[in-house]
């Protein structure tokens, strides 16, 4: 406010103030100054929230969902299925999931055995538990397409389970780990 009236009062008496001068030091005021991005939104929503290590929001959304649900449930609050890029990103998430399995943006929908980040973007960090992805339990004849992680239950990790409930079996509806 004050650079604001010192303008005013030097553009009354004639003087002209330049951005692009190098002894300007009017305009080029820093985090304050006029050029400068407003701060991100608080991280809010669901049921639980943490601020992740890249700065983004994951956000905990601890009902059941089948994984299209999940993905709604995170898309209504302007966010995605959590993409987990890095051990500290991993860790970070299964610190807020806790001990419950929740979906995370992981899937092999498309190509069975190619699991991609709901993005369509590969993957480069895994944190798949032993014997995962295993794609079926015991031959019951369903496919496990889905990507859950495990939290603090057992270790941790991810395993790969059917993305809806299984008729007669169950499975299929977990909590919603989301992002933004």
């Amino acid at each position: 406010m004050r650079c604001w009236v010192l303008l005013s009062v030097l553009a009354s008496c004639g003087v002209v103030v330049q951005k692009d001068d190098p002894t300007n030091k009017f305009l080029d005021a820093g985090p304050r100054g006029v050029d400068s991005a407003p701060p991100p939104p608080p991280c809010t929503g669901g049921d639980a929230r943490a601020t992740a290590p890249d700065a983004s929001c994951l956000v905990l959304f601890t009902g059941t969902y089948a994984w299209m649900d999940a993905q709604a449930a995170c898309s209504a609050i302007g966010a995605h299925l959590a993409i987990l890029r890095s051990a500290t990103m991993d860790h970070a998430a299964e610190q807020l999931v806790g001990a419950i399995d929740a979906f995370i943006g992981l899937t092999d929908q498309v190509s069975e055995g190619t699991f991609l980040w709901a993005d369509g973007s590969p993957v480069s960090f895994t944190n798949w538990r032993a014997g995962e992805p295993s794609e079926g339990d015991g031959g019951g004849g369903y496919s496990e397409d889905c990507a859950v992680i495990a939290g603090t239950r057992s270790g941790g990790g991810w395993e790969d389970r059917p993305c809806a409930p299984i008729p007669g079996i169950g499975g299929g509806n977990y909590a919603a780990l989301c992002q933004r």
